[in-house]
């Protein structure tokens, strides 16, 4: 548990009112988790998001009210990412509502697809028989460090 997080009952009535967290879970700083709802082992709350429905075990929840953010896409986008050396500091995943979350997420995916075409073709050309030269076929790449820079 990090710096000022509430884990706070919703009622006054009897019986079971706050939440049960399980092994492992983290919370950030300023997060509100309220009501019997369980935290499931290894899960994830985000700075100031506020809980009030169950969180599975390793999911992550963000936002006000917390949503589930760790999906296959993202998953899928963060591996390629990662073998590109890209690595947006701070940017969460693309169903926030940070606009420029969105766009570095859509310029990645983007990129990501046409390098996947770029390769494609190449590769129909060089069975056909027509040489590409390496400088051109690679001028127009995906430069995630560029880009990297521009977002720190």
């Amino acid at each position: 548990l990090y710096h000022g997080v509430t884990l706070g009952g919703t009622s006054w009535n009897k019986g079971k009112r706050h939440p049960t967290l399980e092994n492992g879970v983290v919370i950030g700083a300023g997060a509100k988790v309220l009501g019997p709802i369980t935290m499931g082992a290894g899960a994830k709350v985000g700075s100031n998001a506020v809980v009030v429905r169950d969180v599975p075990g390793g999911a992550t929840a963000v936002g006000n009210p917390a949503r589930i953010i760790q999906g296959e896409q993202e998953q899928k986008r963060e591996e390629k990412a990662v073998k590109m050396g890209f690595s947006a500091y701070a940017v969460a995943q693309q169903n926030q509502d940070d606009p420029l979350a969105k766009a570095i997420h859509g310029l990645l995916d983007h990129a990501v697809e046409t390098d996947r075409r770029i390769e494609t073709l190449l590769h129909k050309l060089e069975q056909a028989g027509v040489r590409v030269e390496d400088e051109l076929a690679v001028a127009d790449r995906f430069d995630p460090k560029y880009l990297s820079k521009i977002v720190d």
